[in-house]
């Protein structure tokens, strides 16, 4: 929403090719498998408790850029973060019977991870991550910039997936 150029609403995303820049468009999930990728305002959503909403894997040089990009559950489940203001309100509510608090998602209505870099570089500017198990996962040396991103409302982990939460 606070990109530069925002029409009012997304259009949904397709195809990914290398030397692209794609503005304001909506992904359930997405690979990006080939380097010197832009996206700008756009949103990636998953509700894949094991798996990611970007998967970043290319061989070579480049870079996959995502500057004003939301990463967050699919907005059937939930359509906001939970929090009623930054930082998450009532943070401090205790747990009992295995109820998941009300300033978390449940793990049902998460993703495992935001971006899963595993070759080739990243740059995430001014973008929006949560409602994950794990936000960010870098497994790769090709390098990765993180600038005024905003890390928050992490899900409930649950009983049987091991999330850390901590960005």
């Amino acid at each position: 929403l606070n990109a530069h150029g925002y029409p009012g609403s997304l259009s949904a995303g397709g195809a990914i090719s290398s030397g692209q820049t794609y503005s304001f468009k909506d992904y359930s999930g997405a690979d990006v498998l080939v380097p010197n990728v832009t996206f700008i305002g756009c949103r990636f959503r998953s509700n894949s408790v094991g798996m990611w909403n970007v998967l970043v894997q290319f061989a070579g040089a480049g870079t996959a850029k995502f500057s004003y990009c939301t990463f967050c559950p699919e907005p059937s489940k939930v359509a906001a973060p939970p929090n009623a203001a930054w930082p998450s309100a009532g943070t401090a509510a205790p747990v009992s019977g295995g109820d998941v608090p009300a300033y978390m998602i449940d793990i049902t209505d998460s993703y495992q991870y935001g971006i899963r870099n595993t070759d080739g570089a990243i740059e995430l500017d001014h973008c929006d991550i949560w409602g994950f198990g794990n936000a960010i996962d870098l497994h790769t040396s090709d390098g990765a910039t993180i600038t005024d991103c905003w890390i928050h409302d992490a899900s409930h982990e649950g009983p049987a997936v091991e999330y850390h939460q901590d960005g």
